[in-house]
């Protein structure tokens, strides 16, 4: 399953960090909180409020800035260094 990463339209952070997936070549499902009610309900149960940018990949959720840390590595998985 791809990771997940859940934007708003206007958001300065959330356009930085989806161009450093993109530039990672990290690939990922772009929600966008503001058109889809459902996600952002679920967003909220996953990680106990409703804000973006946030990238969740199975059990990690990484939110705001913090995804800029987000690497591919050389097997062409993503992983992260924090």
């Amino acid at each position: 399953m791809k990771p997940v990463l859940y934007i708003i339209d206007g958001c300065h952070n959330c356009f930085e960090v989806r161009r450093h997936l993109v530039k990672e070549e990290i690939q990922f499902d772009e929600i966008n909180l503001l058109h889809n009610r459902q996600a952002a309900k679920e967003l909220k149960r996953k990680a106990g409020e409703i804000t973006a940018p946030v990238f969740i990949q199975g059990n990690i959720i990484i939110k705001d800035l913090n995804i800029l840390q987000v690497k591919k590595t050389s097997y062409g998985n993503n992983r992260i260094n924090m």
